[in-house]
C-alpha cells in the first residue's frame, strides 16, 4: 500500500485526554451548559430544519448577525465548524511547501500541528521566562520578509497571558504576512484588536462560541 504524505509520519493526533469529570480544563470549554430557555429555542429551531436538504454553505444569515454585532460587513466574516477548522484552513491557504509559519510556544499545539500537516516550515520564537512574547525577536524575525503567516493567541492558551496591543500594532506594520490574533477568550479579557481591522488588511481575528457561550457542540 502506498504510504501517506511524509509529513504525516510519526504525527501524534491532538488529544485532550478526556477523563470522567465535571469540568474539563484541558479542553478549555465552559463547564456550564446553555440556559434552559436557549436550549428550548435551539430544539424548536432544529424541528423546522429540512434535514434532507443541504444548508446554506456560507451560512449567510449567521454571518449577517455576527457582522452586525461587530460593526462589520458580511464579506468580512468567515465561519467554520469550530475554530480548529478555520485554523486548518488558514494553514492550507497561507502555508504549504516552501512557506513559513511563525509560532510563539508555549501556545495552542494545533497551530504547529496544522503547519506540519500542510508541509509548512515552523519557525519557533519561544516565549520569555515569564511566558510573555519575546517581542523584539519576533519583530526582528518577521523583518526578514520570509514569514507567510503568524498566529498570536491573546489571551494565550495555556498561559493566559495577553499580548501587548502596542506590540501587535507594530507587528502588523512590520510585515505583510497574515497575522491571526486568536481571541477565543475575548469574552473573558474584553481586550480585542477589532479596531485595527479597518487599518490592516493582513489582520485576521478568530473568535469562538465554545467558551463563554457554552456552544462547543
Amino acid at each position: 500500500m502506498r504510504q501517506s504524505a511524509p509529513q504525516l509520519q510519526g504525527l501524534v493526533p491532538y488529544d485532550p485526554k478526556y477523563l470522567p469529570a465535571r469540568a474539563y480544563l484541558s479542553a478549555n470549554e465552559n463547564p456550564r451548559d446553555v440556559e434552559t430557555e436557549i436550549r428550548q429555542k435551539i430544539i424548536s429551531a432544529i424541528r423546522k430544519v429540512p434535514l434532507n436538504r443541504y444548508p446554506d454553505p456560507l451560512a449567510n444569515d449567521l454571518r449577517d448577525m455576527i457582522a452586525e454585532a461587530n460593526g462589520l460587513d458580511r464579506d468580512q466574516v468567515l465561519l467554520g465548524n469550530g475554530g480548529d477548522e478555520l485554523l486548518f484552513n488558514i494553514a492550507l491557504a497561507w502555508g504549504g511547501p516552501g512557506r513559513k509559519f511563525l509560532n510563539l510556544p508555549p501556545t495552542f499545539s494545533v497551530y504547529a500541528a496544522n503547519a506540519r500537516l500542510t508541509g509548512t516550515e515552523v519557525i519557533d520564537v519561544p516565549r520569555l521566562a515569564d511566558y510573555s512574547i519575546d517581542e523584539e525577536t519576533v519583530l526582528e524575525r518577521v523583518g526578514q520578509g520570509d514569514i507567510d503567516y503568524v498566529i498570536v493567541a491573546s489571551p494565550n492558551n495555556p498561559t493566559g497571558k495577553l499580548a501587548n496591543e502596542e506590540f501587535l500594532a507594530k507587528l502588523l506594520d512590520a510585515t505583510d504576512a497574515l497575522v491571526l490574533v486568536d481571541e477565543a477568550y475575548f469574552e473573558f479579557s474584553r481586550t480585542t484588536m477589532r479596531p485595527y481591522l479597518a487599518m490592516h488588511k493582513n489582520l485576521l481575528i478568530l473568535r469562538t462560541f465554545s467558551k463563554a457561550f457554552s456552544l462547543a457542540g
